[in-house]
Order: C-alpha cells, then structure tokens, then sequence
C-alpha cells in the first residue's frame, strides 16, 4: 500500500491562491495549441497539460510531505508549475522546472509572475538529458512530465540527487515507451525504492525513494 502521504493527499482540500488560479484558467482557455510570435512569425505552440484534479492531487502531496527543493521534468507553458509552486511557497519550498523550449520558458515565466509566485520557482531553459550532470542540488520531490521514452534516464540520471524519503511522480506512465521505466522501478523495490504505486485510471506512477 502507497504511503500515507497519498491517502491524506486524496482526502485533503487545500485552497490555492486566488491569483493562481486567476492564471490556471487563463492557460486553460488556451486549448491544445496556440500561436505566438517568433522571430517575426507566428509559430504554433502546442499546450502540453496535467488535468486540474492531478494538479489539485500534486499540490496536496506537497503540502502533506513539505518538501523543500522540488524537481520538475518538462514545464510546457507552467500549467502543472503553477500548483507546484503555489504548493511550495505554502511549504517553505522551492521549484526548479527544466524545459527545452525556450518559447515556453518566458510564457512560463511570465504566468509565475502573473500569479505572484516568481519567487518561489525557477524556470531553466535546457534540454534534460544536458541537465542531468551538471546538475547539484538535493531533492525532495520530482515530478515527470516530459519526453516519456527517456523517463527511464531522466530517473537513472537524477537518482544522485534523491534525498532518502524523495517523492517521485510520473505523469502518462501507461505509455508503451515508459515500459522499461516501470521495469527499472520494479527492480529498484527495496534497493532504491521502498515502495511504489502505478494508479491505472489517472495514469501516473509515484514511488518513494529509500
């Protein structure tokens, strides 16, 4: 059985700020793509997106486990950032969110902004796998959304950086090309992992590191 943090999690109604959720409804008239100005063009921006029940799940697990350097995989426009970061500065927390896109970086930023949370989250313009060596810091909870066919090193190349206890969530874990991530978990049970959850409704997967 998951711990008991995802229990409480499921169970809890924390409130998100008002200007957050101000700037989630914004993005969420957006649709699935959208243009923006490039270089003199307009250029199609295609809005990748957790539902807002998971973002509500994502923000609880924060506030249940507190934890105070949070990693995310994949920030698209900062829809998934934004209950991350509302999360963490509720929490005495901070986000680092890594996305190759340097497009949807500054609209990322700018809806951090516009919800009064720039200061509680960092937004790195880099693809992840040139992340991953250079990168320091300890962390408490990292959340996966990017390219799932590389999940499986995104968790092998950041597991340096899990604290003992660390949440990890991974978002569209029923995708064929996360197979070999689900393996490597499977096999990490009680080496690396002491427990974990695939919820196969809502489609992600959370374990905890040991």
């Amino acid at each position: 059985m998951w711990a008991p943090e995802l229990n409480k999690a499921k169970q809890v109604n924390t409130l998100l700020d008002k200007k957050t959720v101000q700037v989630l409804k914004e993005i969420e008239k957006k649709g699935e793509r959208f243009y923006i100005q490039s270089k003199g063009k307009k250029e199609v921006i295609k809005l990748w997106r957790i539902s807002f029940e998971k973002g509500l799940l994502l923000h609880n697990l924060i506030i249940q486990s507190k934890p105070k350097r949070i990693l995310e995989l994949g920030t698209s426009i900062g829809y998934s950032t934004l209950f991350l970061a509302d999360a963490a500065k509720k929490v005495g927390g901070f986000v680092e969110s890594i996305e190759v896109m340097k497009e949807k970086c500054s609209i990322a930023r700018s809806n951090l902004d516009k919800a009064g949370l720039s200061k509680y989250c960092k937004i790195t313009n880099a693809n992840i796998l040139n992340a991953i060596k250079p990168y320091k810091e300890k962390i408490d909870f990292l959340f996966m959304d990017a390219n799932k066919s590389q999940y499986a090193l995104y968790y092998k190349g950041f597991n340096k950086n899990l604290n003992r206890g660390a949440i990890l969530f991974a978002d569209n874990i029923l995708k064929e090309t996360t197979d070999g991530f689900k393996d490597i978990i499977r096999e990490d049970l009680g080496k690396n992992i002491v427990e974990y959850e695939i919820n196969y409704k809502d489609d992600y997967l959370l374990a905890k590191k040991l």
